[in-house]
């Protein structure tokens, strides 16, 4: 924690609960969980509402940011083989991700250079890169292949004539696209935290789900619900017996502008929600937690192995019942791995649009992306990346939802954890047009928006 921000100016007990919990958990979490951070610069002035509709700021944003910083395109393994396609849309701009034949990663712009058409429309495995229009062909590599007519365009240097390329860098399976030629790399980007993810290592993974939600909202309206607990106990009402939410830790890190983090605790109560008043036992703790979300557990619960032992807490019972269902569900052992990594909710950002969630209790990433060019519409991508043994099992496949289309259908638990922010989108864009004023932030609870508003505005300033 900076010593110019005590934790009592932020959260009487806050981070302050997160440290005591970690360290007296029996094995401990990552190391860098036990630090906290919090930037003392960040001030408490309001956000300018315009720039959640303002068309004009959104085009200084495609401009200013997407045009110019590091951002996710795609997690690798979708497209293992050479010739595996993947296409990422942002704000009318689209590019290609090609597997290569070397097994590295290319990206290209996904437009013809003879009359712009897009050459793939959609995520594909092809031999060659070939415009559907005149059959115009490029070799996965993006060298120039073949030229329908080439006798007939005396002005074109066929040399010249190779993709447009763009870069991309590779962290923790996760392949980023950036379209400024001059930006630093990928690893300066993200600054430190690629050292805080030392033990967490996403590689061994596999893509279990993607969904993408239509919103009719603003991206950052989108985001913003998913960067602070804050909402938690009014929007989740299920989670307030067994979920910390207002005790959160929140870390900023002064001098660190593109990722930010938050820990929240599973097993405690809330103190600020209706659930404190409930004096519940440590028992109906784990019993609300099971209902609520490990439905595969509830035999468990008449059990010796889901009862509250002498000694014990409702965040050990609660990560016992989590280890054995989901590594019986997984065909992996968890037995040994710590509360933190089973239960709790640890979730990076990356600046502008990409979330991280590294440990297996939430293994969630969740990406924020304008719709085409309309301030007020969004996409949110959210993936699960659960572990394996034996053969790495194909990615899911996507499944796109509508605006006015429920997730829990087809997610479930998480699908409905989701549609409960969703319900609130709509009515926050409409809302946010009738202020007089602009957004009024929390100074620690909402410090993750504050923060990275501030990076939005360096870049639109730049």
């Amino acid at each position: 924690m900076n010593e110019q921000t005590p934790i009592a100016q932020c959260n009487p007990d806050g981070p302050g609960v997160v440290q005591e919990t970690l360290r007296a958990d029996r094995v401990a979490p990552a190391r860098t969980l036990l630090e906290t951070s919090v930037d003392p610069t960040l001030g408490t002035a309001d956000i300018p509402r315009e720039r959640y509709f303002s068309q004009a700021f959104h085009d200084l944003e495609v401009e200013k940011v997407w045009k110019k910083v590091w951002q996710m395109a795609c997690w690798g393994q979708d497209i293992p083989e050479a010739g595996d396609t993947i296409v990422y849309d942002i704000a009318g701009i689209s590019i290609l991700v090609v597997r290569q034949q070397d097994g590295s990663l290319k990206a290209f712009r996904n437009s013809c250079l003879h009359r712009g058409r897009a050459l793939l429309e959609c995520s594909a495995h092809v031999n060659r890169l070939r415009c559907p229009f005149h059959a115009w062909t490029w070799n996965l590599d993006g060298s120039v292949q073949t030229i329908p007519g080439k006798w007939d365009f005396p002005q074109m240097d066929e040399a010249k004539m190779n993709l447009v390329p763009v870069r991309l860098e590779e962290w923790n399976g996760f392949a980023f696209i950036n379209l400024d030629d001059a930006a630093p790399p990928l690893s300066e980007f993200l600054g430190g935290m690629p050292a805080q993810w030392t033990e967490w290592d996403l590689t061994g993974r596999y893509k279990a789900l993607h969904a993408v939600k239509h919103m009719k909202a603003n991206w950052k309206v989108v985001l913003e619900a998913f960067i602070e607990s804050y909402h938690v106990d009014a929007s989740h009402p299920q989670q307030s017996p067994f979920s910390a939410a207002e005790q959160t830790q929140y870390d900023t890190w002064e001098g660190e502008s593109h990722f930010s983090r938050a820990i929240t605790l599973m097993g405690l109560t809330s103190t600020g929600s209706p659930a404190i008043r409930m004096d519940l036992s440590e028992q109906e703790r784990v019993r609300r937690y099971v209902t609520a979300y490990l439905n595969q557990a509830r035999e468990e619960l008449e059990q010796p192995t889901g009862q509250v032992q002498d000694g014990e807490s409702a965040r050990e019972v609660m990560t016992r019942l989590f280890a054995k269902a989901v590594g019986d569900q997984l065909g992996v052992n968890l037995e040994d791995s710590s509360p933190t990594d089973i239960i709790d909710g640890v979730w990076y950002y990356v600046f502008p649009n990409f979330e991280p969630w590294p440990t297996l209790g939430y293994p969630l990433f969740y990406r924020f992306r304008p719709y085409g060019n309309n301030p007020e519409e969004s996409l949110m991508d959210i993936m699960i990346l659960s572990p394996f043994e034996g053969e790495r099992p194909k990615s899911a496949p996507i499944i796109a939802f509508g605006p006015d289309e429920p997730l829990e259908p087809k997610l479930g638990t998480l699908g409905m954890i989701i549609d409960q922010d969703v319900a609130h989108m709509a009515a926050m864009q409409k809302g946010l047009k009738s202020c007089e004023r602009g957004l009024v932030l929390a100074e620690y609870q909402e410090s993750r928006i504050r923060h990275y508003h501030r990076t939005l505005t360096n870049y639109i300033n730049a």
